[in-house]
């Protein structure tokens, strides 16, 4: 009787050293995002990637009925989990439509525009885009296609060959750089529905090569902290830790695998000190790098500091 391809190829990676097994942080990070995002439960999950219900409890939880941790996970499992597509009665997770629509405004079409093409109201789009919801997790398989089909439509293309003013496109632009929206060209089609994967701007994001291609490039993406930065985040956190591995070899030490901040930074605010949610079109990020200013406060800053005089023409009016 014949081996199967399962067993010649677990033969193939033992013999170049690889094994049967792999870290399971990827497997459980995906579980509990379809979890606790997409509302799964334990036996939709088993029932999409062929697993018993007690195995996906066992990876959500990082350790089994018995009280041990799960450290490792088998590479067909893995394989299964990580190449499973949730679907839940005709309705498939927002994340690509979410990034593609996010990606086409990056690229200087306005909402509006999108809303044209695919017959769907522009504040819907915006909630969608946004993510203001917490409900929005699902949308319908027909929604995600046409989004899809209009994005590889503008993909690489002008906006004014659509009619799109310069001062339209420059606005979705800018609108779109200060909420930290990457391009269409930043994403794959093997990517753009990964909630694992991250913006490739460069071919080299996540690298050391990477953040000196941003630096070399003369990239600038918008931050809450700094205001503006030179890199993206994976790039960053990447130049952290080569840095932090050469000053260890420098000095002798063992390389570290991971870079941990030395001091932990303050907690991004959600609301600002009266109160107001710092989300969506009420936040704006200063070009200045001081951080964030709530719109709500400003508004009632200038209704304040207005003239009697002017309050007086405004009431007659």
């Amino acid at each position: 009787m014949g081996r199967s391809s399962h067993e010649k190829r677990m033969d193939y990676l033992r013999a170049v050293g690889v094994g049967g097994w792999s870290p399971a942080e990827r497997v459980q990070a995906r579980i509990r995002y379809w979890h606790d995002r997409l509302g799964l439960s334990y036996k939709e999950i088993g029932e999409l990637t062929e697993l018993s219900p007690w195995s996906v409890q066992d990876h959500y939880r990082g350790r089994r009925r018995d009280g041990r941790p799960v450290k490792k996970c088998n590479r067909r499992t893995e394989r299964k989990i990580l190449s499973a597509k949730p679907v839940r009665g005709g309705r498939v997770p927002v994340l690509a439509t979410r990034r593609r629509v996010q990606g086409m405004a990056r690229d200087g079409f306005p909402l509006a525009l999108l809303a044209e093409h695919v017959g769907i109201a522009t504040a819907n789009i915006s909630r969608l885009a946004i993510g203001r919801t917490k409900n929005t997790v699902w949308v319908s398989a027909e929604t995600e296609a046409k989004f899809e089909k209009l994005a590889d439509k503008l993909f690489g293309a002008d906006p004014a060959d659509f009619g799109v003013s310069a001062y339209a496109s420059s606005r979705a632009r800018n609108s779109a750089w200060r909420r930290g929206w990457a391009s269409l060209k930043c994403w794959d089609s093997d990517t753009v529905d990964d909630p694992d994967a991250h913006p490739e701007w460069t071919g080299e994001c996540g690298t050391e090569a990477g953040f000196q291609i941003h630096y070399r490039e003369k990239h600038q993406f918008a931050d809450a902290q700094f205001g503006t930065v030179r890199a993206c985040e994976p790039c960053r956190s990447a130049h952290k830790l080569y840095e932090a591995q050469r000053q260890a070899v420098e000095k002798g030490e063992e390389p570290p695998l991971v870079w941990t901040p030395k001091r932990p930074g303050r907690p991004q605010k959600t609301h600002c000190n009266k109160g107001h949610e710092l989300v969506g079109d009420n936040v704006y990020v200063r070009k200045d790098g001081r951080g964030r200013m709530c719109l709500t406060c400003n508004k009632e800053r200038n209704r304040d500091n207005k003239s009697p005089r002017s309050m007086e023409t405004e009431n007659r009016d």
